[in-house]
């Protein structure tokens, strides 16, 4: 049995050792390919547990969608009222992506993995033959193949540009991951096409961008439980291996991690919280746009200003258990060799005391035997029973 988070013996084993090559900021570290062994063994059953809860959550979303198509019923289309739908093409490409997630999560045989990749490539290749049609402008018949859109849309039933390529990275990123060193910084790139465009839809979403979301008039527009989904499967494929990359960085239970996890939420919701209160603030007429920029400003010096000094305080906390630990290590290995040089002496008397004792001994068999060869008359050694 494979150890939680580790490849199988079926599979390519990376062994996540340095490349000595420059990456993309933090993902070209070479470190980042090491295995981290501060993730504690309960944390990493956690990450993979969490993997799985979100490819179920997101499988049991699709096929929720899916429903809402044949069934006809806009609020499991779209989410939201009058908000644009997802896709069937996109639903399926999302239940391939979260079950494979939930196969690899799952720790099993090397044949998961492979049935992993195999979903993933499915997946990926709805997303490519959409894009190949958006490029090149020719129709391949697979936008209404499953399920058909009544619309007077340029291409009904097409999934967003975005969610196409979304998907295309998420695929690519299952298909390389856990395969090598080169091909897990590719799996760390990769993870971040579909992150990074489902963050920026949910941005769009809140603060009402509506070019975060939509490329263009005449294509589709990313819905906003797709925009989440691809969020969450991001977060979860890279759970699937908690001891390495950004994973392994955020999961350990050294302080850096510590801090990770207490400032990265902080800097991804913040921002965005803040500046969808200096809108909303501005449509109410509360202040004018200035007002609104100097709110946003201080804002962000307090909440980082927050941010650091709580976590200060928890480093100096940390540095002072260390230093009362040093502390008490050298006072316990002072007693130690105290105790160890008293015994040393001891030892040292005592093998004094025995050299002594045996060189007694040697002398006095040395004057025994002198006295009885050199005698001047005859001498003998009789038993106490009389005999010879």
């Amino acid at each position: 049995m494979p150890s939680l988070g580790q490849p199988g013996p079926g599979s390519r084993n990376p062994s996540f050792r340095s490349t000595g090559e420059a990456g993309f900021l933090l993902l070209g570290d070479p470190n980042m390919f090491e295995s981290n062994s501060s993730v504690r063994g309960r944390t990493v059953k956690r990450c993979l547990l969490t993997a799985r809860i979100i490819g179920w959550s997101i499988a049991t979303l699709s096929l929720c969608v899916l429903a809402g198509w044949l069934l006809d019923l806009d609020i499991l289309k779209s989410g939201l009222p009058g908000a644009p739908s997802m896709k069937p093409n996109t639903a399926i490409g999302l239940l391939l992506g979260s079950l494979a997630i939930v196969l690899v999560a799952a720790d099993g045989p090397p044949t998961l993995a492979t049935a992993s990749r195999l979903l993933a490539s499915l997946a990926g290749a709805i997303g490519v033959f959409t894009m190949f049609q958006y490029l090149s402008g020719i129709d391949l018949g697979i936008d209404q193949l499953i399920l058909a859109e009544r619309s007077s849309a340029a291409h009904p039933g097409r999934m967003a540009p975005a969610a196409a390529l979304a998907l295309v990275g998420m695929a690519a990123a299952m298909v390389l991951r856990n395969r090598g060193d080169r091909r897990f910084l590719l799996f760390q790139a990769f993870l971040l096409v579909p992150f990074t465009l489902g963050a920026l839809g949910l941005i769009g979403y809140a603060l009402h961008f509506h070019f975060l979301y939509g490329w263009g008039t005449n294509v589709a527009s990313m819905a906003v439980h797709t925009a989440a989904a691809f969020v969450a499967l991001s977060l979860g494929a890279a759970l699937t291996l908690p001891r390495v990359g950004l994973a392994g960085m955020i999961a350990s239970s050294r302080m850096g991690g510590a801090f990770a996890r207490r400032a990265l939420p902080v800097a991804l919701l913040v921002p965005v919280a803040v500046a969808w209160a200096r809108i909303k603030g501005e449509q109410l007429g509360w202040y004018d746009v200035q007002f609104g920029i100097m709110i946003m400003v201080l804002s962000a010096i307090a909440v980082f200003s927050v941010l650091i000094l709580v976590s200060t305080r928890q480093l100096n906390r940390h540095d002072k258990k260390l230093q009362a630990s040093n502390v008490l290590l050298e006072t316990r290995v002072a007693e130690r060799t105290g105790e160890l040089e008293a015994a040393i002496s001891r030892l040292r008397a005592e093998t004094t005391l025995r050299e002594a004792a045996d060189a007694a001994r040697q002398m006095s068999e040395i004057r025994f035997r002198n006295a009885l060869e050199f005698a001047p008359i005859g001498m003998a050694i009789v038993g106490i029973d009389g005999h010879w």
